[in-house]
């Protein structure tokens, strides 16, 4: 069975880049789902979160921003990882109050690898 990880992000070329990579079984036993926009990434998110043993928010999504729906998750008891994939650095994408709803933070263009790594470190 795949690990499920959902990724949050309205730029559909970073999105489009995660789905290629994870498609082609470089990464194999991990699965990337998309949301594209906040609301639906919110409620998806929040409805599914027992599905996902990680989440990808991007720092700036058009109605709403990444640490919006971290700190939602970690509220309604998600206790799985969440990394923020940002244009600019974490400290500069989320104030310094809702930081503690993130595993860390990963900035654009994302190293897949890296993350991958981090990941699995994470579960250990």
């Amino acid at each position: 069975m795949k690990q499920k990880i959902l990724l949050v992000d309205d730029d559909t070329g970073v999105s489009d880049i995660f789905v290629a990579i994870f498609d082609s079984g470089t990464f194999p036993g991990y699965e990337i789902v998309v949301q594209e926009k906040f609301e639906e990434g919110m409620g998806f998110a929040l409805d599914h979160k027992g599905d996902f043993c990680a989440v990808l928010l991007d720092g700036q999504i058009e109605a709403g921003q990444g640490w919006q729906i971290a700190e939602a998750l970690r509220l309604a008891g998600y206790q799985g990882i969440i990394f923020s994939v940002a244009g600019r650095a974490l400290c500069d994408a989320v104030p310094a109050n809702k930081r503690w709803a993130f595993n860390g933070w990963f900035q654009k263009p994302v190293p897949i690898r890296e993350l991958i790594g981090k990941l699995q470190d994470e579960w250990l």
